[in-house]
């Protein structure tokens, strides 16, 4: 039985964004073992990589680029590797109840660049799911931050915020469109791999992780929210489109929030629960609203590329 292009979309949003709010489980143990951020991210894209480059073996991907797909690809790597680094960076200077609530800015920001510069039109359900996304998250996050903020810290959410939003962007706008997801990952972790090493002394600073915890948790970082999570957002953006794919983003605090409660023993209050219904509310104000319009044509190579065997039993 043949999927719709929506549910497939729709469903690797999801993914996306509960695989990439994971990150605290993992990234947290690394940074206590003395793992700074971007050794972290070394790890985590190599080992990302190896995986991914298993995947495309295995569907019998070949690995070529032509000279304007290497061109955007380190475009790419360079928005990856800065929206990563500054991220994890920002947990050294802001609480992590405040960076998680600040970064999720980036959906505006990806709604607002559709509109400026690609003519995207910014409709009710558009804007209607993003405020009660927003508002959602901020609710989410109420109450959680110890009141550790520096400016520097803002500087680097902001920047993380942006720079992700751009990633998005250029999944669709660009001929990386063309690309099957796995291997569009595989080469933008690549090439987000010299920003990290840059800070490193080109690698020898990288410290060899001191335990078995540690390689476990540098491997789920990978596998979940890198790997999974990037692999289905150029999915998504591939089959609803940028806005509707950032907007999803909202369930990642959902996820760090489930995690906490499950994993950390944190308290779990009523206002978490009216964010998390908004947050679902916006979720479902997208599939609405993106069900009254007619499914966009994809390219040829998208549908070639086999990016849906990820859903097919």
């Amino acid at each position: 039985m043949k999927i719709n292009n929506k549910i497939i979309g729709f469903t690797a949003a999801a993914l996306a964004a509960s695989s990439y709010g994971t990150s605290p489980l993992f990234a947290i143990p690394l940074l206590k073992n003395g793992v700074t951020p971007p050794a972290m991210l070394v790890y985590r894209f190599v080992i990302g990589a190896l995986l991914l480059a298993v995947v495309m073996k295995m569907k019998k991907q070949n690995f070529s680029l032509n000279k304007i797909q290497i061109l955007w690809i380190c475009v790419q790597g360079g928005f990856l590797g800065t929206s990563s680094l500054t991220m994890f960076s920002s947990f050294q200077y802001l609480d992590g109840g405040l960076v998680a609530t600040l970064l999720f800015v980036y959906p505006a920001m990806t709604a607002l660049l559709m509109a400026a510069f690609f003519r995207e039109k910014l409709t009710a359900a558009t804007i209607s799911g993003l405020a009660a996304a927003m508002a959602g998250v901020f609710l989410l996050e109420h109450g959680s931050t110890d009141g550790k903020v520096t400016a520097f810290g803002l500087f680097l959410v902001t920047a993380s915020a942006l720079t992700y939003a751009l990633y998005i962007i250029t999944i669709k706008q660009t001929p990386l469109r063309e690309l099957p997801a796995e291997k569009l990952t595989f080469y933008s972790l690549l090439a987000s791999l010299p920003l990290q090493l840059a800070f490193l002394r080109g690698g020898a600073d990288i410290p060899l992780l001191p335990n078995a915890l540690s390689w476990g948790c540098a491997v789920g970082l990978a596998l979940l929210s890198c790997v999974l999570s990037f692999v289905m957002t150029a999915v998504a953006v591939k089959y609803v489109g940028p806005t509707a794919t950032s907007i999803f983003g909202a369930l990642e605090p959902v996820t760090a929030i489930i995690i906490g409660c499950t994993v950390f023993a944190e308290r779990f209050s009523g206002i978490q629960s009216i964010g998390i219904l908004l947050i679902l509310a916006s979720v479902m104000i997208i599939i609405s609203g993106q069900r009254k319009k007619p499914a966009p044509a994809l390219p040829a190579a998208v549908n070639a590329a086999g990016s849906q065997n990820f859903f097919k039993k």
